[in-house]
C-alpha cells in the first residue's frame, strides 16, 4: 500500500510539472521534476521532461545531460533520442545528432519525416554527402511531394561544386512548392552566384512578393540590379532594407557606395559614421569616408581618416596621393611632398616586382570578410552559400530572456549561533580569490566544495562564472547548467548570455 501510493506521488508531481511546462513555466517545472528524481530516480520520464524545460530555457548542455540519464532508464523511447539529437544540433555536435537519427531509423523504425530530414542535414553538415543524398534519394519516394529534401540535395550539389544539379534540384523544389519562400530565395541567391543576374531579380521579385517583409531580400535583389547597372533601383532596395532593418551594416555601407557613385556624398557619410560607429576597425569604410570628407573640402578629417588608414596599410600609395592632396589644400607643403614621395616610392618598387593590378573586368563585389584596402570602392556581398534554412524541431517555445549582471554569489554567512560547516568555508575561500582575481585558485576551492556538497548551487555558479571568464565555455555552461538544475535558477540567464557570445 505505501509503495503503490509513492508511485502514485510521483506520478502526480510529474503531470504538475508536466502542466508547468505547458504553461511555460520552464523554471517551475524543473524544480518538480527534481522531485520525482529525488524519489524515483530510475524512471526515464521527469529527466526527459527535465531536459525539455532545459531546452527552452538554452540550456542545451543540460538537456543532453539529462536526455542521455532518461536513456540510461529506458533506451527505447524515440522522443528523447529526438531531443538529445536537437540538442546536440544547437550546440554543433553534429556527429552526435548523426547517431540519435541513426538510432531512430535504423534501430527504432522511425517513420518521421523531419527525423529522416534532420539525419540528412547532419550529414551535410559532416561532409558525408554520399550518405545524403542516398538517405534523401529514400525520402523522395516516401515523401516525393516535400519539397525540402530538393532544396538539401541542391545544397549537397552546391557543396560539391555542382551547380547545375543544385539548380535542376532548386527547379523541381519550386515546381513541388510554387509558394515557398525559401525554395525560390535559395534559387535566386543561386542565381545571383551563378552570374545570372536578370534571372535572379526575377526570382526576388517574385519572393519579395510573397514575403514583402524580410530585409535581406532586398539587399540580395540590390546587388542583382547594381550588376545590371540599375543604381536607382538598388538604392530603391536599399532604402527599403534599411527601414525594415535600421542597424544592417551591409545595407548601410553599400547605399553609402551607391551615393558616392551618384553624388550624394554627404548622405554617404552619413551611412559611413553608421558603420564606422558599428565596427570602428573597418578601413575600408574609413577609407572611403576620407574620400569623401576630401570631396566635400572637410581636409583635417580626410588627413585623420587618411593617417588611421595608413598605420594598418602603410604601403597603399593612393592614401599617400589622397592625403599629399589635402596637406596642401591647408598649406602644409612640407607633409604634402613628403606624401608624395613616399607614393611614388611605393609604386616604383611595385612597378620593379611587377605587382600586377586589378583588372576593370574584376568583380565588382567583395565578401564581407574580405578586407583588401583596394578593394574599398566594391560592394559588399554577403549572399548565403547555405540555400536550405533551419533543421526542423518540434519542440518550441519561449526562452528565458531576464536580465542578470555576470556577478559572483557573495559568501556564504552562518546563521547566528551555528558553525560553518567546511564546504561552505571552502566556497567562501573561493568566492575571495575569485574577487581577488586569482581565478585558478578559486576554481580548486569551489571544485573542493563541491567535492564535500554536491548540491551547493553556489560553488557551481561561481565555478562557472570563473570559467567562462578563462574562456573555457563548455565547462561554463556545463556549471551553469548544475547550478540552475540544483534552484539557482538566474544561471539561466548567464547561460543564454555566454551561450549567444563568440
Amino acid at each position: 500500500m505505501v509503495c503503490a501510493r509513492a508511485q502514485t506521488n510521483v506520478e502526480g508531481v510529474i503531470r504538475i510539472g508536466q502542466n508547468a511546462l505547458y504553461y511555460e513555466d520552464y523554471v517551475l517545472s524543473i524544480q518538480y521534476f527534481n522531485q520525482a528524481i529525488n524519489a524515483k530516480p530510475f524512471l526515464y520520464e521527469p529527466y526527459y521532461y527535465r531536459a525539455v524545460a532545459k531546452y527552452y530555457l538554452g540550456d542545451y548542455y543540460g538537456a543532453i545531460g539529462d536526455c542521455s540519464l532518461s536513456i540510461g532508464c529506458d533506451p527505447y523511447i524515440g522522443e528523447v533520442y529526438r531531443l538529445r539529437a536537437i540538442n546536440y544540433i544547437r550546440t554543433d555536435n553534429f556527429e552526435g545528432a548523426a547517431a540519435d537519427y541513426h538510432t531512430l531509423i535504423t534501430e527504432r523504425g522511425d517513420k518521421d519525416r523531419d527525423v529522416w530530414f534532420n539525419a540528412a542535414l547532419c550529414l551535410n553538415q559532416l561532409k558525408r554527402y554520399e550518405a545524403a543524398d542516398s538517405l534523401l534519394d529514400t525520402m523522395t519516394v516516401h515523401w516525393p511531394d516535400f519539397s525540402r529534401c530538393y532544396m538539401l540535395k541542391a545544397q549537397t550539389a552546391l557543396s560539391r561544386a555542382d551547380t547545375l544539379k543544385a539548380d535542376s534540384m532548386l527547379d523541381i523544389a519550386i515546381a513541388k512548392d510554387s509558394l515557398s519562400v525559401d525554395a525560390i530565395s535559395a534559387k535566386a541567391t543561386l542565381s545571383l552566384q551563378r552570374q545570372m543576374y536578370e534571372q535572379s531579380e526575377n526570382y526576388y521579385d517574385r519572393v519579395i512578393t510573397l514575403s514583402p517583409k524580410q530585409g535581406g531580400l532586398y539587399i540580395n535583389r540590390a546587388l542583382a540590379r547594381y550588376q545590371q547597372h540599375n543604381l536607382r533601383g538598388a538604392m530603391d532596395d536599399y532604402n527599403i532594407a534599411l527601414e525594415l532593418m535600421p542597424e544592417s551594416y551591409l545595407g548601410h555601407y553599400n547605399r553609402a557606395l551607391l551615393r558616392m557613385q551618384v553624388g550624394e556624398n554627404n548622405l554617404a557619410i552619413e551611412d559611413f559614421d553608421f558603420v564606422l560607429n558599428k565596427r570602428p576597425s573597418d578601413r575600408l569604410a574609413l577609407y572611403n569616408r576620407a574620400i569623401l570628407s576630401q570631396q566635400t573640402g572637410n581636409y583635417r578629417r580626410a588627413i585623420s581618416d587618411y593617417t588611421t588608414v595608413l598605420k594598418d596599410y602603410p604601403d597603399f600609395a593612393g592614401a599617400y596621393v589622397n592625403r599629399a592632396y589635402c596637406y596642401a589644400r591647408i598649406g602644409d607643403n612640407k607633409r604634402s611632398d613628403a606624401d608624395e614621395r613616399k607614393a611614388m616610392q611605393i609604386r616604383l618598387n611595385e612597378a620593379y616586382h611587377k605587382k600586377a593590378y586589378s583588372s576593370p573586368l574584376d568583380s565588382v563585389t567583395r565578401h564581407e570578410d574580405e578586407a583588401d584596402i583596394e578593394d574599398y570602392d566594391k560592394l559588399v556581398d554577403d549572399s548565403e552559400e547555405n540555400v536550405v534554412p533551419l533543421y526542423a524541431s518540434e519542440y518550441r517555445g519561449r526562452i528565458q530572456n531576464r536580465e542578470v549582471e555576470a556577478v559572483h554569489q557573495p559568501a556564504y554567512t552562518a546563521p547566528e549561533g551555528e558553525q560553518i560547516d567546511e564546504a561552505h568555508k571552502l566556497y567562501n575561500d573561493g568566492c575571495a580569490y575569485s574577487l581577488s582575481g586569482n581565478i585558478d585558485k578559486a576554481e580548486t576551492a569551489y571544485t573542493k566544495a563541491i567535492e564535500l556538497n554536491p548540491t551547493l548551487a553556489e560553488a557551481y555558479y561561481n565555478r562557472g562564472l570563473d570559467r567562462a571568464l578563462k574562456g573555457d565555455k563548455m565547462a561554463a555552461l556545463q556549471d551553469l547548467s548544475k547550478a540552475g538544475e540544483l534552484g539557482l535558477y538566474t544561471a539561466y540567464s548567464l547561460i543564454k548570455h555566454f551561450r549567444q557570445q563568440k
